[in-house]
Parts: C-alpha cells; sequence; structure tokens
C-alpha cells in the first residue's frame, strides 16, 4: 500500500512541477528534463507516469 502512495506522490509532484514550468517557460519552450528536475526526479521516470510532454498536459487538464 505504501509503494502505490510514493507512486502517487511522485505523480502529483510531476504535475505540480509541470504547471510550474509550462508557466514560466510556455509549453512549447518547456522541457521534459525541466519538468523531470523541476519535480525532483531523474528524466526517464516522467516516462513510467507519462507517455510524453503532451500527455502530461492532457492530464493536466483532466486532473486539475
Amino acid at each position: 500500500m505504501q509503494a502505490k502512495t510514493k507512486e502517487n506522490d511522485k505523480r502529483s509532484r510531476i504535475l505540480d512541477a509541470a504547471v510550474r514550468v509550462f508557466a514560466e517557460r510556455g509549453f512549447f519552450g518547456a522541457t521534459v528534463a525541466e519538468i523531470a528536475r523541476a519535480a525532483g526526479v531523474a528524466d526517464g521516470t516522467i516516462y513510467l507516469y507519462f507517455k510524453s510532454k503532451d500527455d502530461v498536459l492532457l492530464r493536466l487538464f483532466d486532473e486539475k
């Protein structure tokens, strides 16, 4: 059960970081690496939760 909480926390951190990075640099100016850095995760970790930067944006609209 704790593993699921950690996964959800990491996914949430990525989405929160994406909001900040998109607001600062714009969608097209933002990179997955910048989102990962802002979330405190490795670049590849983004792809464990999302298919692409576009998918991150779509999930933001769905969930936030």
